[in-house]
């Protein structure tokens, strides 16, 4: 965790350039391990798992491995603080949002991104997305978040309210 705070001030926003370095690393990473051996449960339909792999203490910079069922969906939200996101299995789409209004909490999708195994997500702090897991296998994902979810404002606050016309994928 120490290596993870002392490369990464959580206080300071990345450069895209330096989070594509940071995902390339941690996708060498994954590839490299077998996340089944861990004996970490994977989520059953409708159900999210987060497991905490090295959450700093401090706030800083912390890495989960998610899984996500079958069915499962979030609403519009922002994390607030930088993101790596790196598939290991399974495929989740993330819409992408935009606020309709600056400072408003209506927001419209501008448009989608798989993440399957062996694929990268990238987000600054002010960037707001939903995600829905697609098919019938529950995903793995590894997130490198700038800061610790726990020193995070709670969800709720960090959530947006999409509008009806909004799915670029063309769901409802």
């Amino acid at each position: 965790m120490t290596q993870l705070e002392r490369r990464f001030d959580s206080r300071v926003e990345l450069s895209l350039a330096d989070l594509q370095s940071v995902a390339e690393d941690l996708l060498k990473l994954c590839r490299g391990l077998d996340f089944g051996q861990l004996g970490l449960q994977e989520a059953g339909p409708g159900q999210e798992l987060l497991h905490k792999l090295a959450v700093s203490s401090k706030g800083g910079p912390s890495i989960y491995l998610v899984s996500d069922g079958p069915g499962v969906t979030s609403q519009p939200h922002e994390h607030k603080t930088w993101a790596v996101i790196v598939g290991i299995r399974g495929c989740e789409i993330n819409t992408r949002f935009q606020r309709v209004v600056k400072d408003s909490r209506q927001v419209v999708a501008v448009d989608s991104v798989s993440v399957g195994a062996g694929q990268l997500l990238l987000m600054r702090p002010s960037e707001i997305h939903a995600t829905s897991v697609l098919g019938e296998q529950a995903t793995f994902h590894l997130h490198l978040y700038g800061s610790a979810l726990h020193a995070l404002p709670p969800f709720q606050s960090r959530c947006f309210e999409a509008s009806a016309a909004s799915d670029p994928a063309g769901r409802s």
